[in-house]
């Protein structure tokens, strides 16, 4: 992305099916000045099923710098993160180029940036523990209005 460039990007859930083997790679590089906003919904198989196979991984780069680098990692319901029981829906938020007020839950990057996670038994309900904190950080990273010549 260029330097200044803004992108908010809100994927749709993915649903990791039994069966299912899912690779994913993000690779987000910014130039200098440049924000993103990303939100990305993980539902760890259908209503009763156990979850198939997932390898999700998200690299940024800041004017060249290392910012991120974060993955998922799920082998047979076997997840490679610290899910509480019965949890099956993970939403990551991450808001790179800028970094939010301090605030409880945030994982504050070494640059300007941070990430947050949620998990719960349902999607309504990691929407809902989510509260605004998704609204506020893609609203810092909508483009900018140009400002008019006077």
């Amino acid at each position: 992305m260029e330097a200044g460039g803004r992108l908010v990007l809100d994927e749709a859930p993915l649903i990791v099916a039994a069966g299912a083997d899912v690779e994913r790679t993000m690779t987000l590089t910014l130039g200098i000045g440049a924000v993103a906003a990303l939100r990305e919904t993980v539902i760890l198989g259908r209503d009763g099923e156990r979850p198939g196979r997932l390898s999700s991984s998200l690299r940024a780069t800041l004017g060249g710098r290392p910012l991120l680098h974060d993955g998922l990692r799920l082998s047979d319901g076997d997840a490679h993160v610290a899910l509480p029981s019965g949890d099956r829906v993970l939403t990551t938020i991450c808001l790179l180029g800028l970094r939010p007020e301090p605030e409880p839950g945030v994982l504050a990057l070494e640059g300007p940036g941070a990430l947050s996670r949620f998990s719960g038994t349902s999607l309504a309900g990691v929407d809902a523990a989510l509260g605004d904190g998704w609204d506020r950080w893609s609203l810092r990273a909508q483009p900018r209005e140009p400002v008019a010549a006077v």
